[in-house]
């Protein structure tokens, strides 16, 4: 494990050059790499909690977290097995192709990209009755600035590693819009709040690039199942 984990160090240092991984069969590579993400969540969990409960006793604010948690409890209310699904099994997927398909460059993939954030936009849209809210367009600014990066960077070694770096910081900036309304007098704690989120975008864009969409899907579900069962729990 412990080699993977220096191997992930290593794709983030120069990402252009890496080939190590290839050593490992792909059922130990995605196995050991999540574990790795759950030992690390462990620490960066704790510590954006920590952080951002700061927020309340200098700004005279809500905890985020506990708007999320309320708004969450609200849905799961409200829409019950259908939510479970839609956040477990169709949100990875898109957020997979729309953060993290590109980072193997091709047009092909770029294309694909932009075809399901135009997509998600109009159907969001339709869903919100014709109006755009600050979650949607966060998350699709974000989305279109992680394809943008890739697009203007892909091929520049000198920054080879700054497409997947992006495109785990915009990740986790896109949920932000979960947190309920946002201040720009405390936006520096922002950061904060989504690290889990972009330490699961690391994570995620080094199985992207290593394994496939497919698996980096597949970890982004296992990923979300531990959440989304403690959620679901507490109504039925």
């Amino acid at each position: 494990m412990l080699t993977i984990a220096k191997n992930i160090y290593l794709f983030y240092k120069s990402p252009l050059s890496n080939n190590e991984s290839l050593q490992f069969s792909k059922s130990k590579l995605f196995w050991q790499v999540l574990l790795i993400y759950f030992l690390g969540l462990f620490i960066v969990a704790p510590l954006s909690n920590a952080i951002t409960a700061i927020i309340p006793l200098i700004s005279g604010y809500k905890n985020p977290m506990d708007i999320f948690h309320s708004k969450l409890n609200k849905v799961n209310m409200l829409y019950g097995y259908y939510q479970f699904l839609l956040v477990l099994l169709i949100m990875p997927i898109v957020e997979e192709v729309i953060f993290r398909l590109h980072l193997i460059y091709n047009w092909h993939n770029v294309v694909i990209s932009l075809t399901v954030i135009l997509l998600y936009a109009l159907i969001s849209f339709y869903k919100l009755n014709y109006t755009f809210n600050v979650s949607l367009v966060l998350f699709l600014f974000c989305g279109l600035g992680a394809l943008l990066a890739t697009v203007v960077l892909h091929d520049t070694k000198q920054l080879g590693q700054w497409p997947f770096v992006i495109s785990a910081v915009l990740f986790g900036f896109a949920h932000l819009g979960n947190y309920g309304t946002l201040h720009i007098s405390i936006f520096y704690f922002y950061i904060f709040l989504v690290l889990p989120q972009i330490f699961a975008g690391l994570i995620l864009g080094y199985i992207r690039v290593n394994m496939g969409i497919v698996y980096a899907i597949l970890m982004h579900i296992l990923i979300d199942v531990p959440v989304m069962l403690v959620q679901f729990s507490k109504h039925y």
